[in-house]
This record gives structure tokens, C-alpha cells and sequence, in this order.
């Protein structure tokens, strides 16, 4: 168990990971995904592609990145909302077992597939050389808390970062382990919340983006609290440096994510989302 998931990644790096190794990371992403991949290792970027505002994974492009020492993916993904099809997570499963490859899963928005039907498994349980990592600040909506845990088989490198995290952490507040541990009993009252506020509010957004379709590229999620729209003109960057100060509203610029200036991150997990859409659509409608 570790403070979250930035301690997480840190620990999985430092711990399975040396400069020789090379590591191709999906992308966009979280900053410490690919950000500490590249201090430590030969770091190769995996770009989703977009077309009218849907997002998709080419995993023929990914299997052609030649010998691979690890992998890093996250699905349900941050920024873009996207989730890997089935076949697709079998596929890279399939191209990391070939490889001899860890494949490092971020899984911190799985519970929140909008379907269970989408539900991917855990890539631990697929996989012997798979970490996946988890928290409790996503589904169970208890960031504050700062517990996070990574999941593997391999008992080796479950021993290297427990060694590691005694220099860091060495352990997490009792307080917080009890509350998470109160939240998981009750997994399915409290993400069933999470779930129907999350599904109000992208309703909301997909009736938002389809009244501005000319300035907007939108396809809706399947999974998580965020998503990765396409600005049609000018750049994200500009637009949501006014939008915030104009209306008070935050929104991710895709700059951010050092992923060019043509996106930005939406999040819709909160209760208050609702008015901060009612003031970004002012903003819109008086700069039309």
C-alpha cells in the first residue's frame, strides 16, 4: 500500500527499471507516467490517435516499437476517457508476454465503465510479469486520504519496492487505511454514487458539446471522470487561460500534457460541475 499514486509510480520505477531498460508509455498521460520513465530509463511515447474528437490505440504501431523492457498503459485513460476494447488489452497483454516485458497497468479510474460490460480485468491477474495500480481517490472519491496500492505476482519486485518504501513513506497513516478499508466493504454504495453523478453530468456535457459542434470536437467516454475535447480553432491554450479568467473556470490545456495546443481535459466527477458548464457556456456564447 502506498501514499497514492504519484509514491506508486516512484516506487515501481526505481524499483524494476534502470537506465538501459527501454520503456514505451502511452500517450497522453498522468506527468509521472512518462516523466519518470524518462529520468530513469530509455522512454518511448505511445500517442493515441484522434479522429472527430473519438480517441484509439493502434497496437500494430505499439508491436512494432521492437524489444521492449516494459510497458506502461492506462485504461481507463487520463486525459482522454479512452478504454481499450477487449481485444485490444488481450493484444498488449499478448505483445508484453512476447516481449518478456512488465507491463505496469495504471487502473486508477477502473469501477467507474460507465457499463460493466466494458470492464477490463486487472492486468496482475492476466499476467505474471503485470503490476497494476490502483487508489483511492477516483471511484471511491477519497483523495484525501492518500492510500494507493500497486498489485503484482512477481514476488520479486513486490520484495524491491517494499524494501524502497521504507526510505520513502515507510508507512501510511491508520487513520486512513481504516477509512479505506470502511470505503472498500461498502464498494458498491459508494461507487454506485460516483457512478450516477458522473452519468448526470456527461449527459449534461454530450447535450453541451452537441449545441456547440462547430467549435468543438466531442465523442463521450466510456469510462472515468475526464475527457480530452478537441478545440477547432485557436488553441487550448488561449482558450482556457480566459475562460478562467473571465469565468473562474479550470480547464487542462492539452499543452499540459505536452500533447500540442488542440485539446483540453474536461472533469466531470464532482457534484458542482453543472455550474462551472453553465458558466463555460456563457463564456462561449459571449465570444462567439
Amino acid at each position: 500500500m502506498t501514499s497514492g499514486a504519484e509514491e506508486a509510480i516512484f516506487l515501481f520505477v526505481n524499483a524494476a527499471l534502470t537506465r538501459k531498460d527501454r520503456v514505451v508509455v502511452e500517450t497522453p498521460c498522468y506527468q509521472s507516467l512518462y516523466e519518470l520513465a524518462r529520468l530513469n530509463c530509455d522512454a518511448v511515447k505511445w500517442d493515441l490517435e484522434q479522429a472527430g474528437g473519438a480517441w484509439r490505440v493502434d497496437v500494430g504501431s505499439l508491436a512494432n516499437c521492437g524489444k521492449l523492457d516494459a510497458m506502461i498503459v492506462n485504461s481507463p485513460h487520463n486525459p482522454t476517457g479512452h478504454q481499450f476494447g477487449k481485444g485490444e488489452f488481450e493484444e498488449i497483454v499478448d505483445i508484453a508476454r512476447k516481449n518478456d516485458a512488465i507491463l505496469f497497468s495504471d487502473e486508477v479510474y477502473r469501477l467507474l465503465e460507465y457499463k460493466k460490460s466494458c470492464r477490463l480485468p486487472a492486468a496482475c491477474d492476466v499476467y505474471d510479469k503485470a503490476v497494476s495500480l490502483g487508489v483511492m481517490s477516483k471511484a471511491f472519491g477519497l483523495a484525501g486520504l492518500r492510500i494507493g496500492w500497486i498489485a503484482t505476482k512477481d514476488a520479486k519486485l513486490r520484495r524491491r519496492v517494499s524494501e524502497l518504501k521504507d526510505y520513502t513513506t515507510i508507512c501510511n497513516s491508520a487513520p486512513s487505511e481504516f477509512l479505506a478499508e470502511i470505503a472498500i466493504k461498502n464498494r458498491e454504495l459508494v461507487v454506485g454514487r460516483a457512478l450516477r453523478i458522473v452519468k448526470k453530468n456527461l449527459g449534461l456535457l454530450n447535450s453541451f458539446f452537441s449545441r456547440h459542434g462547430g467549435l468543438f470536437g466531442w465523442k463521450a467516454p466510456k469510462a472515468g471522470t475526464v475527457a480530452f475535447p478537441e478545440i477547432k480553432a485557436g488553441g487550448s491554450d488561449e482558450f482556457c487561460r480566459k475562460l478562467l479568467g473571465r469565468k473562474g473556470v479550470l480547464l487542462a490545456p492539452s499543452s499540459e500534457f505536452a500533447f500540442g495546443d488542440g485539446n483540453f481535459r474536461v472533469g466531470f466527477g464532482r457534484q458542482d460541475m453543472p455550474e462551472a458548464l453553465g458558466r463555460l457556456e456563457e463564456f462561449v456564447d459571449e465570444n462567439a
